[in-house]
């Protein structure tokens, strides 16, 4: 069992920065502090800096799980000062050093936004809550956190503006480096500025904090409130590895698992708990993907998802006496007399926070997980709808008893209300009752509902920063569709999106994130590469740079991430006899190995380059994860969860003793043998459906465009090559010392690449540069 049975504080709280709950009203309150909700944390972020979004998405929900509103500053927020042409020219004159220029437009950015608190997207807070920071220290003045290092900043607009200055004239007058850092450090080190400098380890913790491995210093962490997990505070690490790409989600990992120990060593307060009652039912497969996105989303914004189930509900001491009222109005186990039974789970284990699978947080206070609002006394967030609710065990007792007793009450609800006895109609019955001892709160002021576009795919982002939850109910769903805003195609089989229900949502939720909150959420896209040649390497950057652009995040494996799989001892035993340990053909057969160990999702060969993938499949593994090749037998593009690829990674080794005689043991051949079985329970897809081979061009340099516009991806293999070579289609002329076209493959795809978007692409909009002009919420 995993019910949480520590007793809630039951303290009374604000419910929402808004809004103040008192018995069943619901009454607008005036800050005492500051106009805005609550305290604003921002970050500015360069449209050039694509490599760290998994880190500025965890970044966004550490502060506000601290209790902060986040704010993405961008340089058309720097723009608006009123200064920017004239100090843009000292700027592009002496900072001309990468990262430099833009350290001093986030000074800019802060100053035209009004001030307040700052800090770059690699400082989380520990012990910092919002509370902490709803005044200014020092009065507003200037105040850097961390020394001259301004990773977290304070002060008001006038102290943002007054400090650039100083620093820009520093500038004029420094060698190297013109950044806002060494500009401090002058200004420091002169004394003379009225700019207040804290030094570590009062506030920043500059990386993590262990004694030994995976021990915490808890005397360490008591002393600050936040901590820095930039990579220059990891000092194994080469240059070259601060830079890569792959670091980024080393980092994510790496405070995730960090927060964990404190939390467990240290006494750091627990995440509040997010439940909700569910009942797997086999003909309702599509309601278990709505279940993993619930789990997915409560964790994310910080809570911990508990999953209640019938067990649960009958360990209550009341439970036989409902069953036997459910019985002849639902059955035992029918969808109405489940919804009965929650409540009853809810009691017996504890209490506190529930809600509906298909609702999902937004905006929701984290302090308010841990502390029920209104003293404990029960709420529920959307009128008498059950979607969101709270309450201490002894108010999920009371509640659940009234709900039971109120039954025979809704035959006297007006027209077709009183036809259906549930939960719902139980509570709207108490509602209009006006029954004092539950607070109901109004229909869209802390869950809202539905799809929230104003047209299909815009999102109206005044509405979603109101309130704490979205509900995505089938009602509501089957609203969205027929308002023509539901963003999946609706198909004959599932005419009302019931069965889509889960992918409808998340789309819904990565389309607020990105329009509303600044964030991007990009798939991944994985390849594994062990360099070779200097024309492989340039391969490769092409790879990162194409798929990067198709809005993806490359993903480079390595020999390091097979090591990492429990069995690549085994692999490498059958491998060395075959290939050599590191042989081409060994390499192939690794990666299965590194995919598995690195989570599964999608992977492509580094000469595969994307021409119309759809973000949302990224997003979302075609086939619900089952192994999906998309080249036949040619592991060119593939796609499968963990589960699948660390089970079709061990078929593939299995079936090399299968493999036809007089052929390279490759594990494209393996890949080849269980498919011609037909039995492995790999999904192949045809030749030229979704990954074409080579160079689709018609004529010289004239692309087929009519056969690329269904194509995903385009493989330039080898053969493709010398394929395209030997039919004169290939778009190089054909040197003496490069007769094949293999030393310039890069070269050659690129100009391929650049023909078919200026031929075929047209105004298509699937490869974006993300960040690179700011959304409706950040101009």
């Amino acid at each position: 069992m995993r019910h949480r049975n520590k007793k809630l504080i039951a303290s009374a709280v604000l419910l929402t920065s808004t809004f103040f709950l008192f018995g069943n009203s619901y009454v607008p309150i005036v800050r005492k502090l500051t106009d805005s909700p609550s305290v604003v944390m921002n970050t500015f972020i360069d449209a050039n800096e694509l490599a760290d979004v998994k880190v500025l998405d965890l970044w966004d929900v550490e502060w506000r799980n601290a209790g902060f509103d986040t704010n993405i500053l961008t340089i058309e927020d720097a723009k608006k000062h009123p200064k920017y042409d004239e100090i843009k020219k000292i700027i592009d004159e002496h900072a001309t050093v990468d990262g430099d220029a833009a350290s001093f437009y986030r000074w800019m950015a802060m100053s035209a936004s009004g001030g307040g608190w700052i800090s770059t997207r690699y400082i989380f807070p520990t012990k910092f809550s919002s509370n902490d920071a709803k005044y200014l220290p020092n009065d507003g003045a200037l105040t850097s956190f961390q020394a001259h290092v301004p990773t977290l900043v304070s002060g008001n607009a006038g102290e943002y503006d007054r400090v650039m200055e100083l620093m820009l004239d520093t500038i004029l007058n420094i060698p190297g480096s013109k950044s806002d850092e060494t500009a401090l450090q002058v200004l420091r080190d002169e004394g003379i500025h009225d700019i207040h400098f804290y030094f570590p380890p009062d506030h920043v913790q500059r990386g993590f904090p262990y004694d030994s491995p995976e021990e915490v210093n808890c005397d360490s962490m008591s002393k600050v409130k936040t901590i820095n997990i930039s990579a220059d505070h990891y000092p194994h690490r080469t240059s070259a590895e601060r830079s890569s790409e792959s670091d980024s989600n080393q980092d994510v990992q790496a405070h995730k698992v960090f927060l964990q120990h404190w939390h467990t060593q240290c006494g750091a307060d627990p995440r509040p708990v997010m439940h909700t009652f569910f009942h797997s039912v086999d003909s309702m497969p599509a309601e278990e993907r709505v279940l993993e996105l619930w789990k997915e989303e409560w964790s994310n914004a910080g809570f911990d998802p508990v999953v209640l189930t019938l067990a649960d509900a009958m360990e209550h001491p009341d439970f036989k006496k409902v069953e036997e009222i459910m019985k002849p109005l639902h059955g035992k186990a029918g969808y109405n007399a489940l919804c009965f039974y929650r409540w009853f789970a809810m009691a017996v284990s504890g209490g506190g926070w529930m809600s509906d699978h298909d609702t999902l947080p937004t905006n929701f206070p984290i302090n308010e997980g841990l502390d029920l609002p209104n003293g404990g006394n029960f709420i529920s967030f959307q009128s008498h709808v059950p979607a969101l609710m709270s309450g201490t065990a002894e108010e999920w007792n009371r509640v659940a008893a009234l709900i039971i007793e109120t039954i025979p009450k809704i035959a006297d609800l007006p027209g077709e209300e009183s036809k259906t006895i549930s939960d719902m109609h139980a509570l709207f019955v108490l509602h209009r009752e006006g029954n004092g001892s539950i607070t109901f709160v109004p229909t869209d002021k802390e869950v809202l509902e539905g799809y929230l576009y104003d047209s299909p795919g815009k999102v109206n982002c005044d509405k979603m920063s109101v309130g704490r939850a979205i509900h995505m109910s089938h009602a509501l769903t089957h609203h969205a569709v027929n308002a023509g805003l539901f963003p999946l195609e609706v198909t004959k089989e599932d005419p009302v999106g019931k069965e889509s229900r889960a992918e409808g949502a998340k789309i819904f939720m990565n389309d607020w994130r990105k329009q509303c909150k600044g964030i991007h959420v990009k798939p991944a896209m994985h390849t594994f590469f062990h360099s070779r040649s200097s024309h492989e390497e340039k391969v490769l950057q092409l790879w990162k740079d194409e798929w990067e652009a198709a809005g993806f995040d490359p993903v480079v494996l390595t020999m390091d991430d097979a090591e990492k799989h429990p069995d690549f001892e085994d692999v490498r035993d059958i491998m060395v006899p075959l290939h050599g340990e590191t042989g081409y053909d060994s390499l192939c057969f690794y990666r299965w190995f590194a995919m598995a160990a690195a989570g599964g999702g999608w992977m492509s060969d580094h000469d595969t380059y994307p021409l119309n993938f759809p973000l949302e499949i990224g997003l979302e593994l075609p086939n619900e994860g089952t192994f999906t090749a998309f080249q036949r037998h040619i592991p060119a593009l593939m796609s499968g969860s963990q589960d699948e690829w660390n089970r079709v990674s061990k078929l593939v080794i299995d079936a090399i003793p299968r493999i036809e005689e007089e052929v390279v043991m490759s594990d494209m051949h393996a890949l080849m043998t269980l498919r011609n079985e037909n039995d492995a329970g790999i999904i192949f897809d045809g030749e030229g459906q979704r990954v074409n081979r080579g160079f689709l061009y018609e004529a010289p340099r004239k692309v087929n465009c009519e056969k690329a516009k269904n194509i995903y991806a385009v493989h330039m293999a080898h053969s493709q090559v010398h394929a395209a070579v030997d039919s004169g289609l290939y778009p190089l002329e054909v040197t003496e010392s490069d007769p094949m076209g293999t030393t310039r493959r890069a070269e050659a795809s690129k100009v391929f690449l650049d023909d078919f978007r200026a031929q075929c692409d047209g105004d298509k909009t699937h490869f974006l540069r993300f960040l690179a002009e700011p959304s409706d919420s950040l101009a």
